[in-house]
């Protein structure tokens, strides 16, 4: 099952920072995400939310492997 992580902000939305989803294809884990959590699911469609694969930013829809790792992401910045 692909780990999932939460970061910045979005863990303090999901409650939680890692956990591990059944899902064959990202729209997939999106649907199960906001089902489990509707909040969450709302703010990870925004489109400041950044998706990273296995350390590759995404844009849309593609398969996952079990042994994957989905990172959302909102922006950060710092001086």
């Amino acid at each position: 099952m692909p780990k999932v992580v939460m970061l910045a902000e979005l863990a303090a939305i999901a409650g939680w920072r890692e956990q591990t989803y059944n899902a064959d294809r990202l729209v997939d884990l999106r649907a199960q995400l906001e089902k489990d959590n509707p909040t969450l699911g709302e703010t990870l469609s925004a489109s400041r939310v950044r998706v990273i694969v296995n350390d590759v930013l995404v844009h849309g829809d593609q398969g996952l492997n079990p042994e994957d790792e989905v990172a959302f992401i909102t922006p950060v910045s710092g001086g």
